[in-house]
């Protein structure tokens, strides 16, 4: 018989399955849909296995169960993984017609959906159909690290389409007070006295991005729309009180409770 696969025990010629490895199989999986590297999941969930061999453990049919092993991941998961694989190769060179994945193509929300926390990005996670976000670092080497909630992505645009029915046009226009900057005379050299003025110095495109901004704004959607959305949001950070905050372009932000709308 092949070597069983990590995850399961065998106890008297029958196959069952290993509590806790069997939550780190599921890890590798979740972690490895939402772009993490394989050695970076096993380093993070303490699996004492290499790339190949993880390789291997995705590939692995037997995880969705069979006459002989118990199932620990839904077949979906599995297959979602294979697609992933795939990508992951043709992107490495495999297929030299491949372009780049633009992962926004799958979720307008990649990219900008931060931890209010610990400051970590946000990872989507597939389950059973239902597209989920949580931070990245919830887990390290097998150890809780951030306690942040998982997010159903449905509830992120829901707040979204909220907060865009509810904006103050003019409040956010207004700009903020800038902070002081103190400049001081610390080089001679008035080349060094240049770079430390411009290290210094920040742009300010308030204005500008303001213009952007409300230029946008004239053209709201009626329900959610991820190309909008990303033409006005810099970032979204997820709080572990179940809020929100969207950074528009100009810098300014809005708080919201991620709830289904009417509840």
């Amino acid at each position: 018989m092949a070597h069983t696969p990590y995850g399961y025990l065998i106890a008297s010629g029958v196959a069952i399955i290993d509590g806790e490895k069997a939550e780190h199989v599921k890890v590798l999986f979740q972690e490895y849909l939402s772009g993490t590297s394989l050695q970076r999941i096993a380093d993070n969930a303490g699996i004492p296995r290499k790339h190949v061999s993880l390789g291997r453990m995705i590939e692995d049919k037997r995880y969705m169960g069979d006459t002989f092993y118990p199932a620990i991941i839904d077949k979906e998961i599995w297959d979602e993984a294979q697609s992933e694989r795939k990508r992951r190769a043709e992107h490495l060179g495999r297929n030299k017609n491949y372009f780049a994945l633009d992962k926004t193509k799958i979720s307008p929300f990649w990219g900008i959906v931060f931890c209010a926390d610990c400051g970590s990005e946000f990872r989507r996670y597939a389950d059973k159909g239902n597209e989920r976000w949580k931070c990245s670092r919830y887990l390290v080497k097998n150890r809780l690290a951030c306690k942040s909630a998982m997010i159903k992505e449905d509830l992120i645009e829901a707040a979204f389409m909220r907060v865009i029915g509810k904006i103050d046009l003019d409040e956010i226009a207004v700009k903020p007070k800038l902070d002081t900057v103190e400049i001081k005379q610390l080089f001679s050299d008035p080349f060094e006295q240049a770079e430390y003025l411009y290290s210094i110095s920040k742009v300010d495109d308030f204005d500008y991005m303001t213009d952007k901004l409300l230029t946008a704004l004239k053209d709201k959607p009626t329900s959610f729309e991820g190309d909008f959305m990303r033409r006005i949001i810099k970032c979204i950070k997820v709080a572990t009180d179940n809020t929100a905050t969207f950074e528009f372009l100009n810098s300014k932000t809005i708080r919201e409770e991620l709830k289904a709308n009417g509840s």
